[in-house]
């Protein structure tokens, strides 16, 4: 809390909305005007209230702290508060603030309820998860293509997947299931997370060593998977089975990217219920899947499947969903990573 008001006066009212506790920092102007930034920077990071402080001082801090790589939001409703409303990443006027902090502010909050501020960054973060969890959806299945298909070309096999079957598998089934992404529910509580730098939010070394080991790890199991169909059935056959495969483990892959950090199976009424929106988009596939390879296998290039067939499939995708659920295991049972940590 940043205030002109005499330092009491300004940790009182900070208390009373649980800004400030027994034991956090109050800094005042003119000791703030005495500090390099480096020393106001390490200050900040212990300090709650700031009292008897001037516009200079305002815009003063929201430059330290953006140059040691925070975002910073700025509320304010007065002159005073124009140089750091303009110099913050988002600057917040209240909607019976002077014209001038309104038109120095990226969001007028017309009914001057702060309370927004808090949904608007849940809702936020519950955004950035969501996009997080497509990305690694999409991505990790078409590494997991990438590897099957560089792994036979190299070994001298036949394409396990024909070109209009990863169009198929790409445009379809994905573009079906992925437009249920957007309705998934709040994942533990977002708000006690530490912020997270933009840079970081989609791609990190976690989301990288997801989409990594989830593509390399189906990769090789599609591949031993097309070479033991190979020497068992006819070609047509082992194409019809791989392509089926694919999209019934996009199935299964969604489902465990609908929660990132917590196993299915730790909660499973949860997890059934995170997004009742992904079961149409799996029925939608099932329906469009059942259509390419028993009303039109011609113009994928496959046959009909039979009820033998089918285990390779559900055992494939199966496959898939449960090394996920293990390494969330793994990482829930060693705390490697807490949704709200």
């Amino acid at each position: 809390m940043i205030t002109g008001d005499y330092p009491l006066t300004a940790r009182e009212i900070a208390h009373k909305v649980h800004i400030w506790k027994e034991g956090d920092r109050t800094l005042t102007g003119p000791e703030i005007h005495e500090m390099t930034d480096e020393e106001l920077a390490a200050a900040l990071t212990t300090t709650t209230v700031l009292a008897r402080i001037l516009p200079e001082h305002k815009h003063r801090i929201v430059k330290v702290l953006q140059d040691h790589g925070d975002i910073v939001a700025v509320t304010g409703d007065g002159v005073n508060d124009v140089p750091a409303l303009r110099a913050a990443d988002l600057g917040i006027a209240m909607g019976n603030g002077t014209e001038a902090a309104k038109s120095a502010a990226k969001m007028v909050i017309v009914d001057n309820d702060l309370s927004v501020i808090i949904d608007a960054i849940r809702n936020a973060r519950v955004i950035v998860d969501n996009i997080r969890k497509v990305i690694y959806y999409l991505v990790s299945t078409s590494v997991t293509e990438i590897m099957l298909i560089s792994s036979s070309v190299i070994a001298g096999l036949p394409l396990p997947l024909l070109p209009i079957q990863i169009l198929w598998v790409n445009l379809v089934t994905d573009g079906v299931q992925d437009k249920t992404f957007p309705f998934i529910k709040e994942e533990g509580d977002v708000m006690a997370r530490r912020p997270v730098h933009p840079a970081r939010q989609f791609f990190d070394r976690r989301q990288i060593r997801r989409i990594a080991t989830f593509g390399l790890v189906m990769g090789a199991i599609g591949f031993l998977l097309f070479l033991h169909l190979l020497g068992k059935y006819p070609y047509v056959i082992a194409v019809s089975v791989m392509f089926t495969s694919f999209v019934c483990l996009q199935w299964f892959n969604g489902l465990q990217a609908q929660l990132e950090y917590e196993p299915y199976f730790l909660d499973i009424r949860r997890s059934l219920t995170m997004n009742p929106y992904i079961y149409l988009g799996i029925g939608a596939g099932l329906l469009l899947q059942l259509a390419a390879i028993y009303l039109i296998p011609g113009i994928f290039g496959v046959v009909p499947l039979a009820l033998e067939h089918w285990f390779y499939v559900v055992a494939f995708s199966l496959a898939g969903f449960l090394i996920v659920e293990a390494i969330k295991w793994w990482e829930h049972l060693h705390g490697t990573r807490t949704v709200s940590g």
